[in-house]
C-alpha cells in the first residue's frame, strides 16, 4: 500500500526541528495530511511504495565499532562525550557550502555524522575551567552511481565550539584541525563495509527523510542534523 509522508521544517533551509506524518492509502486512491504549526518554514512530501528500502542512519552508524574508530582518532586531549548522531543537512548549511560553494549544488543533501568532545585545557588558559567542548562533524556523501549502485564517501569535515577556551582558543583550534582528518580514512573504510550489503543491487533513486523513516504515524524530530533516514527506491 502506498504511503504519503509529509514533513515540515523549522527553517527554510530544511534544518532545525521537523515534524513528519505518514498516512497509507490504497492503490489508485489518495491521502492528505493537515498541519496547524505556525512556526514552520519549509515542507517536503513523498509518495512512498512498499518496495522502498528504509535505512535509519543512527542505528547503522552509532555502533560500538564505529565509536572505537572515532575514539582512536580524536584530537589530542579530547574525549568523546556523546554517541554518534547521524542526520541530514543541505550542502549550503555546511562549512563546505559556505567556503567551497562550487563543490556541490547548494541543495544536495549530505549525511551529518557528528558527536561532541570534551577537551582538556592547561591552567594557564584562564578559561574559567579546565576544559571546553566542541562538536565534530564528518559529512558523508551517499548517492547512487551511474549503474544505480549505492556508494558513499567522507566528503569533508568541520568543527564548532560554543564554549570559550580562554587564552588557548588558537591551541584548541590547532588540535582539532590536526586531529580530525585522522578519522577520515578509517571512517571511509567502515562506511564502505556498512553499505557493502547494498552495493550489488541497483536502485532507481535515493532520498532522505527526517527521523527514522517510519511509514505510519507521527515522527517529531528535535534536530534533523542529528537523526534522519535514507530511502532507496527500487
Amino acid at each position: 500500500m502506498p504511503t504519503l509522508t509529509s514533513c515540515i521544517f523549522e527553517k527554510s533551509s530544511f534544518t532545525g526541528a521537523a515534524n513528519c506524518n505518514s498516512v497509507g492509502f490504497p492503490a489508485n486512491g489518495w491521502a492528505w495530511v493537515t498541519w496547524t504549526f505556525g512556526n514552520r518554514k519549509a515542507s517536503l512530501a513523498r509518495v512512498r511504495q512498499d518496495s522502498d528500502i528504509v535505512i535509519a542512519l543512527v542505528p547503522v552508524l552509532d555502533t560500538s565499532a564505529n565509536r572505537r574508530i572515532l575514539d582512536a582518532n580524536l584530537p589530542s586531549g579530547a574525549r568523546r562525550i556523546t554517541g554518534i548522531r547521524a542526520g541530514m543537512v543541505p550542502y549550503s548549511a555546511t562549512w563546505g557550502g559556505q567556503n567551497q560553494p562550487a563543490r556541490h549544488p547548494a541543495w544536495r543533501v549530505l549525511v551529518d555524522l557528528s558527536f561532541r568532545v570534551n577537551i582538556d585545557l592547561p591552567w594557564y588558559c584562564f578559561a574559567g575551567g579546565n576544559d571546553t567542548e566542541a562538536t565534530i562533524h564528518y559529512y558523508l556523501f551517499i548517492r547512487l552511481n551511474a549503474s544505480g549502485n549505492l556508494v558513499a564517501s567522507v566528503d569533508h569535515w568541520e568543527w564548532n565550539r560554543t564554549e570559550g577556551a580562554g587564552l588557548c582558543g588558537g591551541e584548541v583550534a590547532s588540535r582539532l584541525n590536526a586531529g580530525i582528518p585522522n578519522g577520515v580514512a578509517p571512517l571511509q573504510s567502515a562506511l564502505t563495509s556498512a553499505i557493502a550489503p547494498f552495493s550489488t543491487f541497483s536502485f532507481n533513486d535515493i532520498y532522505f527523510l527526517p527521523g527514522d523513516g517510519r511509514t505510519s504515524g507521527v515522527d517529531d524530530v528535535a534536530e534533523v542534523r542529528n537523526e534522519a533516514a535514507i530511502v532507496l527506491m527500487r
